[in-house]
């Protein structure tokens, strides 16, 4: 026979799961929009650089690094309970 509290409680584990994968898909997303964009400007500002003569050219030059740094990818969390690993 089966235990009706095991069941309920596997039953909320899966959706707690399924609730995170989905936030989860939703964050990587989100990051793959954010690098797009970035990368999107750093090729503009790279070859307006290129071309560029004078001011423009001086103005990258004394600040490369104004765009920032690449948006840094989403850290993987960790498992929903010890010794379960991860389901795709």
């Amino acid at each position: 026979m089966a235990d009706p509290v095991r069941g309920t409680a596997r039953a909320a584990l899966r959706a707690r799961e399924r609730e995170r994968a989905r936030a989860r898909r939703a964050e990587i997303a989100r990051w793959q929009n954010r690098l797009a964009l970035w990368k999107g400007e750093r090729d503009r500002i790279l070859a307006e650089a290129k071309k560029g003569k004078g001011e423009k050219r001086a103005a990258v030059d004394a600040d490369p690094d104004a765009l920032g740094p690449e948006p840094a990818a989403p850290v993987a969390g960790t498992p929903p309970f010890a010794g379960g690993g991860w389901r795709r």
